[in-house]
C-alpha cells in the first residue's frame, strides 16, 4: 500500500507509545496534550483499517498487528534520525569566510534575516555584508557575492533569483492625506509635495507608474532629497510628503495605519533580486553552500 505522508507525525506517536507505554508519558515526551495523541493514534487506526493498541483504563499494549508495525517502524525511525544527525554533522563540519556586497534597503529586508537564518543553519561560515548602495566591482573590491536588482546586473556575471519578487509602493501619512488631499492620478502626484531619491552615483530616483497597459514615468520636483531609504520612510511617517518604499519596509506601517498607500491601482512592477558572482565558486563548499540556500530562502 501506498502511505500518505501525513501519516508519518502520527507512526511517530505510536512508537512513542510503544517505548514509554502510555498516552499521557508518551504525550509529555512530544510536549503535547494527552488527547491529541489520543486522536491522532485514533486516526492512524482508522486509515491503516488496522488495531494497533489495545487499550484499557488502566494501560496500554500492542496488538499482534501493532507489534507487526512497530518492528518495521523502530528500525525506519532510527535510520531517519541517522541521517538527520549525519546531515547536522555536516553542516558544522563546512567552513569558511564569505564577502557579500548588497544596497542597503535590500540587505535591511531581505539579506540581513537571509543571514541570520544561514548562519544558525551554518555556524563555521563567517559571513560580512557590506552595505552600501553604490555599484560595487565586486571583483576589485574582493567580494564573494553582490546583490542587485535584475536591471543592473552586468552581463558577464552568473545569477541567481533569492527571495519574493519585491514593489515600491507610493506612500504617505495619513496626516498629510487629511491636510493634501489623496492623489487619484499620477499627475496629481507632480502637485504634491515629494520626496525625492538621489544615488550616489548622483541620478535621481524615477517614478515609475503602471495601470494595464498604460505607464507613466517622471521624476518628480521633490521638495525633500534623500540619499538614503530609511531618512526617506522617516519623512513620509513625519508628513513631509508623499515617497517611493520597498514594500516590504512599509508593511507593517500600512497594516497599523501609520502610512497609507497612493494609487494602489498604479503600482510599480514586481522585481527581483539577484545573488551574482563574476566565475564559477563551487570548488568551495562555502561558497556553493551559500548558493545553495539562497536560492531556497
Amino acid at each position: 500500500m501506498t502511505l500518505d505522508n501525513d501519516l508519518f507525525p502520527a507512526l511517530n506517536y505510536f512508537a512513542a507509545i510503544a517505548r514509554h507505554g502510555s498516552f499521557r508519558a508518551a504525550a509529555r515526551h512530544l510536549n503535547m496534550s494527552p488527547s491529541a495523541v489520543s486522536h491522532a493514534i485514533a486516526m492512524l487506526e482508522r486509515r491503516l483499517g488496522l488495531k494497533l493498541l489495545s487499550r484499557t483504563t488502566r494501560s496500554v499494549a500492542l496488538t499482534p498487528e501493532g507489534k507487526v508495525v512497530l518492528e518495521g517502524l523502530d528500525p525506519a525511525l532510527e535510520r531517519i534520525k541517522d541521517a538527520i544527525d549525519t546531515a547536522k554533522g555536516l553542516a558544522q563540519a563546512i567552513a569558511g569566510s564569505l564577502r557579500i556586497a548588497a544596497p542597503r534597503t535590500v540587505s535591511e529586508f531581505l539579506l540581513t534575516p537571509l543571514l541570520l537564518a544561514f548562519s544558525q543553519a551554518y555556524p563555521r561560515i563567517a559571513v560580512e555584508l557590506h552595505a552600501d548602495d553604490a555599484l560595487q566591482d565586486i571583483v576589485a573590491g574582493g567580494f564573494d557575492f553582490g546583490v542587485r536588482f535584475g536591471d543592473r546586473l552586468e552581463q558577464d556575471m552568473i545569477a541567481v533569483a533569492i527571495g519574493a519578487p519585491t514593489r515600491v509602493l507610493l506612500v504617505a501619512s495619513p496626516d498629510y492625506v487629511r491636510e493634501n488631499g489623496l492623489p487619484v492620478t499620477p499627475d496629481d502626484v507632480q502637485r504634491h509635495r515629494c520626496l525625492g531619491r538621489r544615488f550616489p552615483g548622483g541620478g535621481l530616483f524615477a517614478w515609475h507608474f503602471f495601470h494595464g497597459q498604460e505607464q507613466r514615468t517622471f521624476t518628480p520636483d521633490a521638495i525633500l532629497t534623500f540619499s538614503d531609504d530609511l531618512l526617506l520612510r522617516q519623512a513620509a511617517l513625519a508628513g513631509a510628503g508623499i515617497g517611493f518604499a520597498f514594500e516590504e519596509t512599509v508593511r507593517n506601517e500600512i497594516a497599523v495605519g501609520r502610512l497609507v498607500e497612493i494609487l494602489p491601482d498604479w503600482a510599480s512592477a514586481p522585481e527581483r533580486c539577484y545573488l551574482y558572482w563574476p566565475g564559477n565558486p563551487v570548488a568551495r563548499p562555502a561558497a556553493r553552500t551559500f548558493i545553495d540556500f539562497a536560492k531556497r530562502y
